[in-house]
């Protein structure tokens, strides 16, 4: 019996010998390779400091001095000015009076023949439905006539205030109806059908009510330099007042 199992050792021993490989050696020296940087440096010194390699004699020191070079990199990086055209600590007058001088270089052209508005002491009831024209897939929205013609003019108009991200207001966009939410526009071409941007006297609270809203009407594209909202037309509110539906 033992002769037997000590035959099938053998054979067993035999049959796989051949699936047995050499394993290449690992080599003595290797290149250490070279750290991918998390922060792309500011300056050419730190850039080559933080793609130099490690230095393997002590990990520990070569990680400080690391560190140490990204948080001067950082520090530094905290003194240049965001990359963006907008500020968000801007004043509300001087929004506004960026805004309004904007709007008076702002000439829209009517498509057709500009409509006389004989009435001038009394404000003229412009509906959302009176805004646009017509849609152009590439430029947008096509303004009426009648909205580029009331330019300038006093309006009156009835909406809603569309949820704010905030519940003090110093802007907010009226609808022609209830929404869930405020959409924001970054070109003239997401501007949503149905939308004016108002900006009242005074800051307000948010309501579910209706409200009435008389002031001037702006007409042109244009961006609020302070949160950087596109919009076609702007009323600066004489009064605001909440209506019954």
């Amino acid at each position: 019996m033992k002769k037997l199992y000590l035959l099938l050792l053998i054979l067993i021993a035999t049959a796989c010998s051949p699936t047995i490989a050499a394993v290449t050696p690992i080599p003595e020296e290797a290149e250490p390779a070279a750290v991918n940087p998390l922060f792309a440096p500011a300056t050419a010194t730190i850039e080559g400091a933080l793609n130099a390699p490690l230095d393997v004699s002590d990990p520990l020191a070569d990680l400080s001095t690391r560190m140490a070079e990204r948080e001067a990199y950082l520090a530094t990086r905290a003194t240049l000015p965001t990359p963006t055209p907008l500020s968000i600590r801007m004043a509300q007058e001087e929004t506004l009076a960026i805004m309004r001088a904007t709007d008076t270089a702002i000439q829209p052209t009517p498509v057709g023949d500009l409509i006389e508005f004989t009435d001038a002491d009394e404000p003229v009831e412009l509906h959302f439905g009176e805004f646009y024209q017509d849609f152009d897939p590439v430029t947008g929205w096509i303004l009426s006539d009648r909205l580029v013609s009331l330019d300038g003019k006093v309006v009156e108009m009835y909406g809603f205030m569309a949820p704010p991200l905030k519940l003090e207001l110093n802007w907010f966009q009226l609808t022609g109806q209830r929404v869930g939410s405020c959409s924001f526009c970054s070109s003239a071409t997401d501007v949503a059908e149905g939308t004016v941007l108002v900006y009242p006297t005074e800051d307000l609270f948010f309501t579910l009510e209706g409200v009435r809203v008389i002031g001037r009407l702006e007409v042109g594209a244009a961006a609020d330099p302070q949160t950087g909202m596109v919009s076609l037309a702007r009323i600066y509110a004489e009064d605001i007042d909440i209506v019954q539906p």
